[in-house]
């Protein structure tokens, strides 16, 4: 709400009359002629100190370039070592499996064998016995 203007050469001539010498005067006057502008301007420095602590706390939250590029580094770091990680993982598993596979093959291979044995074996119990009981009945 704007103030009533001031009409200072009216109350510098009330404070002469009053009996307040004429330099007083116009100091008093024009004292109470800047205290509106003084509140308003004292006003406007609290809202902008306020404001400049608001920033200021914004900025205390905010991460700097240096921050960013702190972390960026960082992630490419870790990055790097997961990825040698997962490689290496990688080579010991095939490893692995190549290892199991060539000792499956292995087993599988003297089972064939034990059981091509077998069936040799059972040919010629077989062959044997027919030979038998072939010279027994020629007998």
């Amino acid at each position: 709400m704007p103030q009533p203007a001031l009409d200072t050469h009216a109350e510098v001539r009330k404070l002469k009359q009053a009996g307040c010498p004429e330099e007083q005067a116009e100091a008093m006057v024009d004292l109470v002629s800047r205290a509106p502008l003084n509140a308003q301007i004292a006003r406007t420095l609290e809202q902008m100190q306020f404001h400049l602590e608001s920033i200021e706390s914004s900025m205390a939250n905010m991460a700097t370039k240096a921050d960013l590029e702190s972390l960026r580094a960082d992630t490419v770091e870790r990055t790097g070592s997961l990825r040698a990680d997962l490689v290496e993982r990688t080579e010991s598993l095939r490893a692995d499996l190549v290892e199991r596979t060539e000792s499956l093959r292995a087993d599988m291979t003297r089972m064939l064998w034990v059981q091509s044995l077998g069936l040799a074996t059972l040919i010629i119990s077989l062959a044997g016995m027919m030979l038998y009981l072939a010279a027994g009945l020629s007998a």
